[in-house]
């Protein structure tokens, strides 16, 4: 499926070559992953350039659809004389521990959704600051039979999804030194909020190149995937070349999470991020862009398992221009199945305002 999208992108960007013009301003382009939700999220465009005493503006709606289990977890289901209207019960993940102690395996079924708001001002001598709101909720829209019906659609692998029951907002990763296993993750809460400020922009190599530096606040209710305790900060460059009418944008950053945070009551890992980002301007209001992350888990310490390895994951994107300064984008993101633990797709509006 995006093989597809993309050959089609392709195709549209050679035939809108002529009708373009100028880039639009930068939008906010991450995963929304609500197992990295609450430890300082990285964006590969957060904060955008602009100018002194000019504002960026973007509100986001995303949905996300995380599913992940292996075949251990389906044989003692069905050992158990379960069928697929039965949720995993504790009584089967003892089993498991007690049949397969060295094999790492989880269950995780969160579906949910994420409002952010996003506000960028320009600061005196090329330097910006910005801050994200986010309001996460965990167990809605439940839209399981859309994901299972784009998964036959495009013949995805099933992954096991017709085993259990869908929606049921589980999560069960066994660790080294414990387990998580949380049966009452849905509800709605305000997020963790991200200060973060850029440094004014050097130009070197062809491109404009920034620093940035970000501290999460502990607004988020700990103990829920909303909220970590802790007071996380983060260290990002981003290197941006312009060639009329394309962009090509390449992220890094660092994470120091707080030893006083925790991930559901356990200690988090430090993490890492690299990625890229190509965007073209298709025809005089559209714009397509194409985005790679690769990211860390927080739960790197904590399991062997898929949990705590890094997951690579793949964006694309379409905007329109709704007037001078006003823009509306779609955000399609999946993963690469086998690496890591993220959303398995999930799509994102945004509308930006850039003043």
């Amino acid at each position: 499926m995006f093989r597809i999208i993309i050959l089609a992108g392709i195709g549209a960007t050679s035939a809108g070559l002529c009708y373009a013009q100028d880039l639009p301003p930068l939008r906010p382009l991450s995963m929304p992953d609500p197992l990295r939700a609450a430890s300082l999220p990285f964006d590969l465009t957060q904060p955008p350039e602009v100018d002194d005493g000019q504002w960026n503006v973007s509100a986001g709606w995303a949905w996300f659809n995380t599913w992940s289990t292996v075949w251990e977890v389906t044989q003692v289901h069905r050992d158990f004389g379960m069928n697929a209207t039965t949720v995993p019960s504790p009584a089967e993940f003892r089993a498991l521990e007690n049949q397969y102690p060295l094999d790492p395996f989880n269950y995780i079924d969160l579906e949910g959704n994420i409002f952010e708001l996003l506000v960028t001002r320009g600061l005196p001598g090329g330097w910006s600051a910005g801050i994200r709101i986010p309001w996460m909720t965990i167990g809605q829209p439940s839209w399981d039979s859309f994901i299972d019906g784009w998964h036959d659609l495009f013949g995805l692998t099933d992954s096991h999804r017709n085993t259990f029951p869908r929606g049921e907002a589980l999560l069960y990763i066994p660790g080294r030194e414990g387990v998580i296993e949380e049966r009452e993750l849905a509800r709605s809460g305000l997020g963790d909020i991200s200060l973060s400020i850029a440094t004014p922009k050097i130009s070197f190599l062809g491109g404009r190149h920034r620093v940035l530096m970000a501290v999460e606040v502990p607004t988020g209710k700990t103990g829920t995937l909303q909220g970590s305790g802790g007071w996380d900060l983060g260290l990002r460059t981003q290197s941006i070349w312009n060639w009329r009418p394309s962009r090509l944008l390449v992220g890094l950053g660092l994470n120091h999470l707080d030893d006083s945070g925790d991930f559901l009551g356990i200690s988090r890992t430090d993490t890492w991020y690299v990625g890229t980002s190509y965007e073209h301007r298709l025809w005089r209001r559209w714009t397509l862009s194409g985005a790679v992350t690769l990211e860390s888990s927080p739960l790197a310490d904590f399991t062997d398992g898929e949990a705590g390895e890094p997951t690579l994951y793949r964006i694309l994107t379409l905007a329109f221009d709704i007037k001078p300064g006003w823009l509306a984008e779609l955000q399609y993101g999946t993963n690469w199945e086998g690496m890591g633990i993220s959303p398995d797709a999930s799509f994102r509006l945004v509308v930006c305002c850039s003043q």
